[in-house]
């Protein structure tokens, strides 16, 4: 994948054989600024599971997934999403 790539899952792939350096990915991933994602095809049970993981955080550490999220962009302004501020975390791009 390029730097900048997006790759998206779609499925659930078994691989024999254990990513030896996955580290290595790792590193790829965040130097080159490249994003994986995945579709969600999960019960709602799962769904429950994660809000209830989330408010075990919040209880825990307070507002720290808000802290997170530094940005939270409507689609028209997803470029901001980009910008080299040294107080940006993580950004949300919406869409309505």
């Amino acid at each position: 994948m390029n730097s900048n790539g997006v790759l998206c899952f779609l499925g659930v792939y078994r691989d024999k054989k254990a990513c030896q350096d996955f580290g290595r990915v790792l590193t790829s991933m965040v130097l080159g600024n490249r994003v994986i994602f995945r579709s969600v095809s999960s019960d709602k049970i799962h769904f429950k599971m994660v809000i209830t993981d989330m408010i075990k955080i919040k209880s825990t550490y307070g507002n720290l997934l808000e802290k997170l999220i530094t940005q939270k962009l409507p689609l028209r302004e997803f470029s901001k999403a980009f910008s080299r501020e040294k107080s940006a975390i993580k950004s949300v791009i919406y869409f309505k």
